[in-house]
């Protein structure tokens, strides 16, 4: 199921893809996720990375605008990662530990 979700076949290869339901998928528990399994945190400069890798730049984009509008959660694009500044951290982790704890 999570396979027909996120990746399509083209030229007989899988891609990943965003699934059109994007919006309604990217929660706060499914951020948490997205971090633990493809993301980091460096405490220097208290950035979060979300690793973008396999998503075109029309779907990073997409995924930055949700993560504003939803979230409030601005983020810069170095590819192929999303950072976000220290301030936006701080919201992120207060949505995480609403959902997670």
């Amino acid at each position: 199921m999570v396979r027909q979700i996120w990746y399509t076949k083209v030229n007989g290869k899988n891609v990943k893809v965003i699934p059109d339901n994007i919006y309604s998928l990217l929660t706060p528990r499914a951020l948490a996720y997205w971090i633990s399994g493809d993301g980091s945190f460096e405490k220097s400069g208290s950035v979060t990375i979300l690793c973008t890798d396999s998503f075109t730049a029309g779907e990073v984009d997409l995924l930055r605008t949700i993560l504003l509008n939803k979230f409030h959660i601005d983020s810069t694009l170095f590819p192929p990662i999303l950072e976000t500044t220290e301030s936006y951290t701080e919201i992120l982790y207060a949505y995480l530990t609403v959902s997670c704890c």
